[in-house]
């Protein structure tokens, strides 16, 4: 007599939340107290909770580690890759600003704050540099065509054509 299959499954994966945060001309990194990657520099955040969205997790995590009250831009994306975390947690990555003037300060699980340009970046924990990498080299390319557009005496619709790490080598303009 045929009793079915048993599905033997690793158990599942958790939620982190992280924020890319815009500040000072560059992006906040903390310096992280505890393993994995103890006194690596990594961004904000942390587990997603029970009863909270991923967002309400990436607002409470920049508030407990730096002191900073944040709004969300936009959503970055989600990192899957189950080699950047023994752990293998999964984050949703988010760009965010700072909602006051106020100074960043170490808080919990972070030895030290500090801004790095995008140009400068130190070695960091987990997939946080390609997070980085992908919020604002993303930003930059739309700043950039922004900026083409804004100059442009013309009216009509432009196409931007970039390369894998979003740097725009060609524009096409389209007469509306």
């Amino acid at each position: 007599m045929f009793r079915g299959w048993t599905l033997i499954m690793p158990g599942p994966r958790a939620l982190t939340a992280d924020a890319v945060i815009e500040f000072d001309e560059g992006v906040l990194l903390m310096k992280r107290t505890h393993p994995p990657f103890e006194w690596s520099w990594v961004l904000p955040g942390g587990f997603v909770e029970q009863d909270e969205t991923a967002r309400e997790a990436c607002l409470r995590e920049t508030k407990e580690e730096v002191g900073l009250s944040i709004f969300i831009k936009e959503f970055i994306g989600l990192y899957d890759d189950p080699d950047w975390d023994e752990r293998g947690n999964v984050t949703a990555a988010y760009r965010c600003r700072s909602t006051t003037g106020e100074a960043p300060v170490p808080r919990e699980e972070a030895a030290e704050v500090k801004t790095f340009s995008l140009e400068n970046l130190p070695q960091m924990g987990f997939d946080h540099k390609q997070i980085v990498i992908d919020a604002l080299d993303g930003w930059y390319t739309y700043q950039w065509c922004f900026t083409v557009a804004n100059y442009s005496r013309l009216s009509g619709f432009y196409s931007v054509f970039t390369t894998d790490g979003g740097v725009p080598w060609a524009i096409s303009y389209t007469v509306s």
